[in-house]
């Protein structure tokens, strides 16, 4: 069996059986396949508290979560959360969620910390990741003007959970 995954890397995922068991085997297409066309449904799986382990395509959801590439993109897409909050007038016509100032302004220094944490190097929470990916794509979130912060209760006003604001505070950790 060759490389599986672009540039001749070998994909392997880590998966612990019912009795305990670790086992270490390649990713098959069908898993790299369903990690990306299904990764909104493994990031709520993720999100939620299913460990990573339980399922090849999210030990690999997990695995792009925790680049440290995707750490960066998500510190940018929340600095722009920020920058967007503090301009003044019109806003500008975007492509993003749309921004609920009140609540950002009310999380302003939870935010700040959330990036210094995903910019820090070491290992990093998975659930974490999972959160403030679907906070910042989902319109559900404390800062946007979808549904209600109640679809969240972690995310109510500035009062988030401890694995949200800091990615580092859960136990599912994943080295990059």
């Amino acid at each position: 069996m060759g490389p599986s995954a672009a540039g001749g890397r070998l994909m392997v995922v880590l998966l612990v059986g019912v009795d305990g068991c670790v086992t270490a085997r390649e990713a098959t297409l069908r898993e790299r396949l369903l990690a990306c066309l299904l990764a909104d449904a493994l990031d709520r799986d993720l999100a939620g508290g299913v460990s990573p382990d339980a399922s090849g395509p999210l030990a690999l959801r997990a695995r792009k979560l925790a680049r440290s590439s995707t750490r960066r993109a998500l510190a940018r897409s929340l600095e722009r959360v920020l920058a967007d909050t503090a301009a003044r007038g019109p806003r500008r016509p975007t492509s993003t969620v749309p921004v609920r100032r009140d609540r950002v302004i009310r999380a302003w220094d939870e935010i700040q910390e959330l990036i210094r944490g995903l910019l820090a190097p070491g290992p990093v929470s998975v659930r974490g990741l999972a959160q403030v990916h679907i906070l910042l794509t989902d319109g559900k979130g404390p800062s946007t003007t979808g549904t209600p912060p109640t679809t969240w209760a972690c995310w109510s006003g500035a009062h988030w959970t401890s694995s949200t604001r800091s990615p580092r505070c859960d136990p599912v950790l994943v080295g990059h």
